[in-house]
Parts: structure tokens; C-alpha cells; sequence
């Protein structure tokens, strides 16, 4: 499954221009949406507008200087055997059947059974990597991409390892350290090399990251070195607990395979723009998802099917497109798990994230393609770039 054309905003032709498996990103994706996403809201129109034009505008930059030498990520243009493989793998049906077949079985299945494809396909992938759901490992080129012992892909991220730049071939080598989580929807571009012992947080990832540092950001520009991190107050933290398994044990989390299998369903259901908001949130509902009055879910928002008994959604909320909800994370060594509370009239706005453990208090707006790790209090603006009191 891809995106059509027409689904695709005319402000983000650009970036699938670039990065045409960006057109695969069905399991959540976080950018396919305009500034209509807005409402008749004209800040939350321009705040969205702006933020596409400045992220497709560093993207290309990024790439500019990569494929140069002040660039942060090492790419080069393909040799005239990639390029013509490459085209090859595009135009005729047999190859292009044979890409379609290698990303379903990345995206879908078993996880055990997704790494020992990888590995027939080419990659370099060392011991107890997960692989999880919804990923996108670059099918052109895999044997450009190295993941090491213990390394959690998280849901519906990606790793490419080319690019196109004003129509030119690029590819780069993907280096994952040991011990590294990508969480979930995060992008990592060709040409980057990442520590062990790291994590990147949902973004574009379009540099190196050191050992045991922290990255994200929309355009993974943040950087926390993990001893840093350590040094903020108890009181900060998110309110999770440990679940007695890892990521490995997945089929334990699911608890009962026929409930799991219909809440899934249900979930896969409710995305659907084709469906009314009164039976989505119905369908959301048998999934054990609290809802209160007045609620409305637009399609494609995704919500953790593991436990989503956790979720509750107060009178009044409002939760756009291309946003996620989760009630649970997973470590290297464990996966935690936490409520989510969604106060009254509390405005979600598209491509935005909600972790595990958060509470957020009534009459809260979220602005587009925000990260939520901590709770929020009342009648509080939360974008990328700062947290203020409503007027």
C-alpha cells in the first residue's frame, strides 16, 4: 500500500520528491497533512504552513551540503551500476513487485521472521534486534544498512539509504550502534551514523549522533547526552511502571490473540476517512478506549491497541489527523506502560504525539507535530518551541 498522488499536499510534494518511501508510511505518518488541517483556526493555518515550508527547506539544504563537504551525513552520487539497478527496480513490473513484496513483509509479521529477511535481502543485522510494525528498511538498497545487537525499531520508523537530489541519485551507509532505539514514526536519512546505546525520538534524523546521547525533534536537531538527562527533578517524570517482559515477548503483551485480534481490527477501522466521527468513536469504544461526550476523532490518528483500556477522552476533546496515542514504550530491557488522560476541550492538532503516562488537563491546545512527554496543565499552548498560558 502507498499513498495516491492525490493524497499527497502540494506543500510536501518536495519532500516525497526527495524521499520517495515516504509514500509507504501507512502505519503512522506524521506529515501528510496541509494547513486545511487547521480548521478556520489561521494561527494553527500558518503554524503549519510555515513548519512544512522550514522543514522541506533544511531537508533540502541538509541534503545539498551532504552530498558535498560540509555536510554532516556522508552520501554520494550512485555509480552508474546503482543507478541503472536502481531504475531497473522502479519501472519494470517483475521488480517493482519484488520491492512491494520485501516492504510488506518488513511492515507485517513476525518479528524473528523479519529479521532473518533482512538479512537474506542483504542488511547487516546483529542479534536481538526487533523489528517491529510498520517499518520502512530501505528495499533498494539494504546491504547499505548496519544494525547492531539489541537495537528496537519502534513502530512505523524508517531507515532510507538513498535519496533523490533535484531529480540525482544519492545513497549513504546506515549505521545503528548497539543498544539504540528508534521510537515510533522516526525517519533516519542516508549517510548516518548513530552510537550505541542511543535513542531518537520521533523526526527526520539528518546527522550523526554520539554514543549514549538522546535526539529528536522534527528535524532531530536536539541533542541530550544521557548523563544530562539524569540531573532533572523526580518530579518531571512520567507516570509509568515496568511490565514484567521486553519487546521480544510480544505475543504475552497481546494477552488474548482473538480480543487483540478485534480490537486491532476495530483500530484499523476507525482510521478510515470513509466512516462517520459517531462510528469511529463507537468502534473505539469496543476497543476499550473511554470517550466522553462531545468528542471528535478525525481518521488516521493512531492509538496503542495493547492497552487502550488506558486512554480516556474527556467531554469536548478534539483529536486531528496523523496523531498518536500510546499507552506503552518499549526499552532495551522492558517495556513500560501508562495511562493517558485527555481533558475536557483539549485540542490535539495534527501530526502530534502523546507518550505513555501523560496527563493532559482541560482546555489545552496542541500544536501541530508536538512530542508530549510530561503532563500539562490547564488552559496551556503547547507547540515545539514552547509551553504558555492561553490568553
Amino acid at each position: 500500500m502507498e499513498y495516491n498522488e492525490e493524497d499527497i499536499p502540494s506543500s510536501l510534494k518536495k519532500l516525497v520528491e526527495m524521499y520517495p518511501l515516504l509514500k509507504k508510511l501507512k502505519f503512522y505518518n506524521p506529515y501528510f497533512f496541509d494547513k486545511t488541517s487547521g480548521g478556520k483556526n489561521k494561527e494553527i493555518q500558518d503554524y503549519i504552513e510555515k513548519t512544512q515550508e522550514n522543514l522541506i527547506n533544511e531537508l533540502y539544504q541538509n541534503a545539498k551540503k551532504s552530498a558535498g563537504e560540509e555536510g554532516k551525513r556522508k552520501i554520494r552520487p550512485a555509480t552508474e551500476e546503482e543507478l541503472e539497478y536502481y531504475n531497473k527496480m522502479t519501472t519494470d513490473n517483475l521488480k517493482k513487485m519484488e520491492i512491494e513484496n520485501n516492504l510488506n513483509i518488513l511492515s507485517t509479521g513476525l518479528p524473528e521472521f523479519k529479521v532473518l529477511h533482512f538479512r537474506h535481502m542483504g542488511g547487516k543485522i546483529g542479534k536481538k534486534v526487533m523489528i517491529t510494525y510498520g517499518n520502512i528498511l530501505d528495499p533498494y538498497f539494504p546491504e547499505k544498512i548496519s544494525i547492531g545487537d539489541n537495537t528496537i525499531l519502534g513502530m512505523g520508523s524508517c531507515i532510507f539509504a538513498h535519496e533523490l537530489i533535484d531529480g540525482k541519485l544519492y545513497v549513504g551507509d546506515v549505521n545503528l550502534g548497539q543498544d539504540c532505539l528508534l521510537a515510533f514514526g522516526t525517519v533516519i536519512l542516508p549517510g548516518v551514523t548513530i552510537g550505541n546505546n542511543s535513542v531518537v525520538e520521533p523526526g527526520i534524523l539528518t546527522s550523526d549522533v554520539d554514543q549514549k546521547t538522546m535526539t529528536g525533534g522534527l528535524m532531530g536537531n536536539k541533542r541530550i547526552k544521557f548523563e544530562e538527562r539524569k540531573k532533572k527533578k523526580p518530579g518531571e517524570k512520567r507516570k509509568t511502571e515496568d511490565k514484567p517482559y521486553t519487546l521480544h515477548d510480544w505475543h504475552k503483551m497481546m494477552g488474548n490473540p482473538i480480543k487483540f485480534g478485534l480490537t486491532n481490527l476495530f483500530m484499523a477501522w476507525a482510521k478510515s476517512p470513509d466512516i462517520s466521527n459517531t462510528f469511529r468513536k463507537q468502534l473505539l469504544r469496543l476497543a476499550g478506549i473511554k470517550i466522553g461526550k462531545n468528542v471528535t476523532i478525525e481518521s488516521d490518528v493512531h492509538f496503542d491497541s495493547f492497552w487502550p483500556e488506558r486512554i480516556t477522552i474527556e467531554d469536548g476533546a478534539v483529536i486531528k489527523k496523523h496523531s498518536a496515542i500510546l499507552t506503552h514504550e518499549g526499552l532495551i530491557d522492558r517495556v513500560r506502560a501508562g495511562d493517558v488522560k485527555i481533558g475536557k476541550n483539549v485540542t490535539i492538532e495534527s501530526g502530534s504525539g502523546i507518550l505513555p503516562g501523560t496527563e493532559i488537563d482541560e482546555n489545552v491546545t496542541i500544536f501541530p507535530y508536538s512530542f508530549i512527554t510530561c503532563n500539562i496543565p490547564a488552559n496551556t499552548r503547547v507547540s515545539r518551541e514552547k509551553t504558555e498560558q492561553k490568553e
